[in-house]
């Protein structure tokens, strides 16, 4: 069982808390989803029903704040959306927020830049931009 996937039960039940039987029937979900979906399924479907900030619930709602047109994703605007998943923007982003932001933002580049990582491209796109 991965983290992602463990992400993707919480999000699918919205259920919060750490109550231990919550924590076990969550496992038993996790253990049972990662059994039936693909990779690919679990971390699609946690990107579409995550929370990212106000007003934003799931990936369409993210990409808009961004680029409210239909043009792919730069690895800059990737790099922001994917760092909302650790620090959510909230209705009155503060300095603190910005500067943990720009931190993560920060980080997650750095992390597509090794080797090995898997950067989504979509067919017949340039390298260096991609879309989901």
């Amino acid at each position: 069982m991965s983290t992602i996937e463990q992400q993707y039960v919480r999000t699918v039940i919205r259920r919060r808390g750490n109550v231990f039987a919550c924590k076990i029937v969550e496992l038993v979900i996790v253990a049972l989803s990662s059994q039936r979906l693909a990779k690919q399924q679990i971390w699609l479907g946690y990107l579409w029903r995550a929370y990212f900030g106000y007003l934003m619930n799931g990936y369409e709602d993210v990409r808009r704040s961004y680029i409210p047109d239909e043009r792919a994703l730069d690895p800059i605007t990737a790099a922001k959306i994917v760092a909302q998943l650790k620090y959510p923007k909230p209705k009155r982003p503060t300095v603190n927020w910005h500067s943990r932001h720009v931190q993560r933002v920060a980080y997650v580049l750095r992390r597509m830049e090794e080797p090995g990582a898997a950067v989504p491209k979509a067919r017949g796109q340039a390298a260096g931009s991609f879309s989901m």
